[in-house]
């Protein structure tokens, strides 16, 4: 036997278990023993156990009883885990007193009564719907959700609320404050989580430089980083273990409150050879501000895909008059997205900033939603006397294949951009077919011609007729000018295809080689004639 003037006790009676029931884990936190600097006797703990495995075993009422092997180190809180399977977990929660007994090497035994039994983190995955974080850039910071019903109490005085985000590999928070307003976090009537809908903080709000600096850091790290993974954490303290409610957000919105988005509602395709975006239908590009942003030039506008894990940007910056000259955006380059054969859904996500002639940024907003991916893989026009054909190419993925056929209608519109100069853009002529079927799956292109029959005179074009509109605009493809726009529509009258083409024309070469006709003439009379001379004076001098 041991002899009697040893001391072995090396846990203290503060031990307690801990579940998570988002794991089925119980952590036996063992503590330990408090005035071992008190202890005369031979300490065991210090002299044979340190660094000694030993079982745990921790029991509860009803003959739940759970076994695990751990290593003690003298003078050090331990945690101990078990891992439960979903029933026996359920089982113990319900449960209000716990034993432990700590078997040591030679016999030597610790065990005690536990007289904190918690139960605190608890599954907060579902406790929240919906989220959308947004901000004004300089000015403040806004997370808007739907609320799930938790039991979180908002109003704890160890209650705190945070942005958090990744930067560098390094964790940054920026404090979020009460506040007050109609379900806002801090409003006096905003009693239970459910209440919550709301959680907002101003930079002029901050008491503190630092809270400003990291506010401020937010603003410039999230301007290049707007697809990211920002997260809402609401953390209160039960005990000293911390209660969290997290939510991520994977990309931020800008508030339009000047509404200078003037009822846009964009179009975006992704197709082989560009990205295109529509924003006030088929009409020019049209900002107006309320307040007016009197001193706005020039206007970078982003285009945000993303599909899966994959992220690809594009962006313009350009002056605003040039931007209302446009109609939409255009990207011309492959978008280089890894979308499958299946073609899964691709998200978009337009940035408008606006700038003062110094290059101060003045207000930004944004539009986000699904894209549509094009089928068109190549266009090409010819152009006859009296008619126009496009010849038309489809990819062959799957979701092209299995795209419908039956369209409502189809149009092509031809125009010139000369040295891609807006303001030298000339339309000459915009043509429609209805009730056609589109060969999505056909290896060959498609060919599909149309006349003056056909011709729709609603839209400009130069030129007092179609004829004369098809004859200048033939002359204009021998100068590689020539540009057509093909569309397609459903029969809800919605766009299914949007495609660009850049001198990307054939041409009929009786009409555009005519010159070349004329001067061969020309040259030929011109060789007769001096032939015709040297015979006659051969014969004069014979």
């Amino acid at each position: 036997l041991p002899p009697t003037n040893i001391f072995k006790q090396c846990f203290s009676t503060q031990s307690f278990v801990i579940g998570n029931s988002i794991t089925n884990t119980l952590i036996l936190g063992l503590l330990p023993y408090e005035n071992f600097e008190k202890v005369t006797q031979s300490n065991l703990c210090e002299t044979s156990l340190n660094n000694e495995y030993f079982t745990a075993i921790l029991s509860f009422p009803g003959g739940y009883q759970f076994s695990v092997d751990a290593q003690y180190k003298y003078n050090q809180a331990l945690n101990v885990t078990y891992q439960l399977d979903a029933n026996d977990f359920q089982q113990v929660q319900t449960k209000l007193t716990a034993q432990y007994q700590i078997n040591f090497p030679e016999s030597i035994v610790n065990h005690g009564s536990l007289g904190t039994i918690k139960f605190l983190l608890k599954d907060t995955s579902e406790c929240i719907s919906s989220i959308k974080l947004s901000y004004v850039y300089g000015e403040s910071l806004q997370f808007d959700m739907e609320p799930n019903n938790c039991v979180f109490d908002i109003n704890d005085p160890t209650t705190t609320v945070q942005l958090q985000y990744v930067a560098n590999n390094t964790l940054k928070s920026v404090n979020i404050f009460k506040s007050t307003g109609n379900g806002v976090y801090g409003d006096p009537t905003t009693l239970l989580f459910t209440d919550a809908k709301i959680y907002k903080q101003s930079l002029i709000d901050y008491v503190f430089d630092d809270d400003k600096t990291k506010m401020l850091e937010f603003f410039t790290f999230a301007e290049q980083n707007i697809y990211y993974t920002y997260t809402l954490v609401l953390t209160k303290i039960e005990g000293t273990i911390p209660n969290v409610i997290q939510h991520d957000v994977n990309a931020i919105t800008f508030i339009d409150s000047r509404d200078c988005s003037n009822g846009m509602h964009p179009e975006v395709w992704v197709n082989s050879n560009d990205i295109r975006v529509l924003l006030w239908d088929s009409n020019l590009n049209n900002i107006t501000c309320a307040p007016t942003l009197d001193t706005a030039s020039q206007i970078e506008y982003w285009v945000i895909l993303k599909s899966g894990t994959d992220i690809k940007t594009s962006k313009q910056l350009e002056s605003l008059s040039d931007f209302h000259l446009r109609t939409g955006i255009r990207f011309i380059k492959e978008p280089n997205l890894n979308i499958s054969d299946q073609g899964e859904t691709v998200q978009y996500f337009l940035v408008f900033k606006l700038f003062d002639d110094s290059s101060t940024m003045l207000y930004e907003f944004s539009h986000s939603g699904d894209a549509l991916l094009g089928c068109i893989s190549s266009g090409i026009v010819q152009k006859y006397s009296d008619k126009v054909c496009a010849r038309i190419s489809f990819n062959q993925m799957s979701y092209c294949q299995q795209r419908t056929k039956n369209i409502s209608k189809v149009s092509i519109r031809i125009y010139e951009e000369k040295n891609d100069d807006l303001l030298l853009r000339k339309w000459y002529g915009n043509f429609q077919k209805q009730n056609q079927q589109i060969q999505y799956g056909d290896l060959h292109p498609q060919v599909l011609c149309f006349g003056c029959s056909e011709f729709d005179n609603t839209l400009p074009f130069e030129g007092d007729s179609c004829a004369e509109a098809l004859s200048v605009w033939g002359v204009k493809i021998a100068k590689s000018n020539a540009k057509f726009i093909f569309q397609t529509f459903d029969l809800t009258q919605h766009e299914v295809e949007y495609a660009s083409f850049e001198v990307a024309a054939m041409y009929d070469m009786l009409q555009t080689m005519w010159p070349s006709y004329v001067i061969f003439a020309v040259v030929a009379v011109l060789l007769a004639v001096v032939i015709t001379i040297i015979m006659i004076k051969d014969r004069i001098a014979s």
